[in-house]
């Protein structure tokens, strides 16, 4: 024992030594430890922030208004679009944090919260702790850094259909499947969310064509979507008996950005569909009996066909019940029969379509096929084409000829939008029509509406030419439709404006009218309007003339 004063060797005087305390986080989780961008996406992932030399907030109010805070200090370096910061730091609840005990703190990723989660690189997160957080001391950087590794995601397809492609009879008969095997990615949760993408799952898988009966016109069944597992989705396709198409087919898959999270993917390979043709046949039609007509007022035969490379159409006629044909000019009068002339001993006339390819894979397409001739009475005999033919390297048509040949056609009848008829007529459907054996059937009797074979006429030369042209692709209204009315509306507002300048005098209205309308009857290759109506022309100039001099008519 020693006094103050006194001064022993050694210094054994007492005294108080206090020793400093660093506050320090750790970081561990499933998260914290490194984790790709697909284990965060798939949700449940952990940060578990454990801090020495201080406590967190005690439970209740005092921790809870920190929560928000806290993911505030989960920050990546980098600043993706749909990155860590964008897609999961600014998208959690504050329910994702959860006061563990006094020294432990965990966040709890939800995949609901960071399915957009997406990125092109690595990113490096750093997690500070608030000082509002915890009881003591400022702001504490933990260790480590997290490290998200980028994945590089892709889809493979496979299956019976999406390994090789297939052949349309195969898509007929149903069966084939199609299997999307995901890689570095998932697809979304098995159940409710899953199902909610089974029709857009369905949806990517499109056609590079657009054919009328092709596989973009199919409506598959969502039930044909499986979810196989995390990674794999099963498609097996039901039967489509519509499903024909004059040349191959090229389909690509694409995974919807929402069936997986993140961004779309395209799978490979793409697959096709490819049809087989023989090289060359004919297709004849049932007897047409045109010994109804005894003086022909008019008469013509036409068709609209697409004709691929290294594929050839031809149209030919017989009116001795196919003994002897001779070709079709589209647009004109078939031989044999000739305006004038009684019809009454042809009870057997045949229209014969003839195909051929160099190319099977591809076959040359009769859209539309018409036949019209009418009697000076007035009674008109009409046919169209009316049937699908096969759409397989076998004959449907019943008609025994030798080397026949598939011949899909569209079945979406003659329209004005075809161009070398005009006709409100309507093909049969696809099942009615491969049902039936014959080219044409005869519809006879007074017309139920107007089928007469358009001009080709447009009135592309005229002023506002391309305008209309547009309009009448867009409306399917036939471009020379379109000018006669345009037409009609500006003569009668030139005549309104030339009676008015000759004071009244009706007379100079009338001449105004009747030229306008020689001129739309006159103008380009066919005219505007009919030529015949330059016959009327002359009569409204007569009509105002003796208006004009109170002559009633």
């Amino acid at each position: 024992m020693a006094s103050a004063e006194e001064a022993l060797s050694g210094d054994k005087r007492p005294r108080l030594t206090v020793t400093h305390s660093t506050i320090t986080a750790v970081i561990t989780g499933t998260i914290g430890d490194g984790a790709t961008e697909q284990e965060v996406r798939d949700g449940a992932g952990k940060i578990i922030i454990t801090i020495a030399g201080a406590t967190w907030n005690a439970a209740g109010s005092a921790f809870d208004d920190a929560r928000q805070a806290i993911i505030d200090g989960l920050d990546a370096a980098e600043s993706e679009a749909a990155g860590w910061n964008a897609e999961v730091r600014d998208q959690l609840n504050v329910t994702s944090v959860v006061r563990t005990s006094n020294t432990i703190a965990t966040v709890t990723t939800s995949a609901s919260d960071v399915i957009d989660y997406n990125i092109s690189n690595n990113e490096t997160l750093t997690v500070t702790v608030p000082d509002t957080a915890i009881s003591i001391g400022s702001p504490i950087t933990a260790t480590p850094t997290i490290a998200i590794t980028a994945a590089s995601e892709s889809a493979a397809v496979t299956g019976t259909l999406g390994g090789s492609g297939g052949t349309p009879a195969e898509i007929v008969a149903g069966g084939e499947t199609v299997i999307i095997e995901l890689d570095n990615t998932a697809w979304v949760a098995s159940g409710a969310t899953f199902n909610a993408q089974r029709q857009a799952i369905l949806d990517g898988l499109e056609s590079a064509q657009t054919d009328q009966n092709g596989w973009d016109s199919l409506a598959f069944a969502v039930g044909d979507v499986v979810r196989t597992s995390g990674s794999i989705v099963t498609i097996t396709l039901t039967a489509e008996s519509a499903y024909a198409i004059p040349a191959a087919e090229a389909i690509t898959v694409t995974v919807p950005a929402a069936a997986i999270g993140g961004a779309a993917l395209i799978a490979s390979p793409a697959y096709a569909i490819t049809p087989s043709f023989q090289t060359s046949g004919t297709r004849v039609s049932g007897a047409i009996d045109l010994s109804s007509v005894t003086d022909v007022a008019y008469c013509a035969l036409g068709w609209v066909a697409s004709v691929p490379s290294n594929t050839a159409v031809s149209i030919a006629t017989s009116v001795d019940g196919g003994a002897n044909y001779s070709s079709a000019t589209n647009g004109s009068c078939p031989t044999g029969l000739t305006v004038g002339e009684s019809l009454a001993t042809i009870t057997d006339f045949r229209v014969r379509v003839a195909l051929s390819t160099t190319d099977t894979s591809t076959t040359p397409l009769i859209e539309a096929l018409g036949l019209i001739v009418e009697d000076a009475s007035g009674q008109e005999v009409y046919y169209q084409l009316n049937t699908t033919p096969g759409f397989t390297i076998t004959d449907r048509s019943g008609n025994s000829h030798p080397g026949t040949m598939s011949m899909p056609t569209q079945t979406s009848g003659v329209t004005t939008s075809l161009g070398e008829m005009s006709s409100t007529e309507e093909g049969a459907s696809t099942a009615t029509a491969l049902g039936i054996p014959e080219v044409a059937s005869a519809v006879t009797g007074s017309a139920v509406s107007s089928k007469i074979f358009e001009t080709t006429e447009d009135g592309s030369f005229l002023p506002g030419g391309g305008l209309v042209s547009l309009s009448a692709a867009n409306s399917g209204i036939p471009a020379r439709a379109i000018w006669q009315v345009l037409f009609g509306i500006t003569i009668l507002v030139g005549a309104s404006i030339v009676v008015k300048f000759a004071d009244g005098n009706m007379m100079w209205g009338g001449v105004a009218l009747s030229l306008g309308i020689a001129f739309g009857a006159l103008v380009g290759e066919d005219g505007i309007w009919p030529r015949w109506m330059i016959f009327i022309a002359p009569i409204p100039m007569m009509a105002m003339i003796r208006l004009n001099k109170g002559v009633p008519m």
